[in-house]
């Protein structure tokens, strides 16, 4: 194991170890495995005449929680005592909300973007209940409260339509408008507003008009 303690799985087997080999709850066993953190997945299996096969799956940390923790897929906290070697691994903060919440926005918001080549590495949630996430090559999405899957959906398409070839030059796009969204450019004062000219069901043309 990379980061589960033996002995802590020893001692949770020997906690429901109560009478003969026949009476243990192996259902309760695998159960009480399961709960901590570290185990991904776990079967427990009768090996006669006097054994018990125990396979252990170990938890893989997704992202980093905060300053000092880690989670899974899950959204479960997990504490890494030698973690420096995590220090690449997504980013993500709240104000509000649980890491659950967070976890699973992450992942939608990643399959979201697969389209673009964008990977987030950071992403936080603040006190609003407002979702900000700042990709790998450095720019920052602006998504707000509601809506945010259909913001990046809309952020696909003009991505696709315009923004890609120009993307070493992004600041930040702003996706709180209701059928646009606004870029701001590194090394400038000005934004262009892209203004879709559809509903996003039916998003053909795309019209810049530079501040």
């Amino acid at each position: 194991f990379n980061y589960l303690d033996q002995q802590q799985l020893i001692a949770l087997v020997n906690g429901q170890i109560n009478g003969g080999f026949i009476t243990i709850d192996l259902k309760a066993m695998q159960n009480a495995l399961h709960q901590h953190p570290w185990v991904a997945g776990v079967s427990v299996q009768r090996q006669w005449p006097t054994f018990l096969r125990i396979n252990v799956t170990e938890e893989v940390p997704i992202a980093r929680w905060g300053d000092d923790a880690f989670l899974n897929r899950l959204g479960d906290k997990l504490i890494i005592q030698d973690n420096s070697h995590l220090a690449n691994l997504p980013l993500m903060m709240a104000e509000f909300g649980s890491s659950t919440e967070v976890m699973k926005q992450y992942q939608r918001l990643s399959d979201l973007l697969q389209p673009t080549g964008l990977k987030l590495s950071k992403l936080k949630l603040d006190r609003l209940g407002a979702w900000q996430v700042e990709t790998s090559n450095g720019i920052q999405l602006i998504l707000g409260r509601n809506k945010v899957g259909e913001k990046i959906r809309r952020l696909v398409v003009v991505w696709e339509t315009n923004l890609s070839q120009q993307s070493n030059k992004i600041k930040t796009i702003d996706l709180r408008y209701p059928n646009g969204l606004a870029v701001s450019w590194q090394g400038r004062k000005s934004v262009a507003e892209l203004k879709l000219e559809t509903q996003l069901d039916a998003l053909k043309k795309v019209t810049i008009v530079r501040g």
